[in-house]
């Protein structure tokens, strides 16, 4: 399926742009892992980064044009990353779900 979800980089940065494609991380991550401090330490880099997560915007940089396969595949992957569990979708719907058909 190429790379569409394929991410480079260090952990930190594979760490963030899976969230930008899963939606902002909970509160309580913040033990974890300090994302303003993350963003700070990127503001030398080409394209600093930012706090900020557009889901849809990071989903559409990856989606192929003209390819309806994969944007099924793609939209199958999208339900299980999201960050937030109360909207990830259930596994029971994701059985259902046009790509596994």
């Amino acid at each position: 399926m190429g790379n569409w979800v394929y991410i480079q980089g260090d952990v930190q940065y594979q760490f963030y742009q899976a969230l930008r494609l899963g939606g902002a991380p909970p509160d309580d991550w913040s033990k974890y892992w300090a994302l303003e401090k993350f963003c700070e330490s990127t503001k030398g880099w080409r394209r600093p980064v930012s706090p900020v997560f557009d889901t849809d915007d990071a989903w559409e940089s990856r989606r192929p044009r003209n390819d309806s396969e994969s944007e099924v595949f793609l939209n199958f992957i999208r339900k299980m990353v999201t960050t937030d569990p109360s909207r990830r979708s259930q596994i029971a719907r994701l059985l259902d779900h046009p790509f596994l058909s």
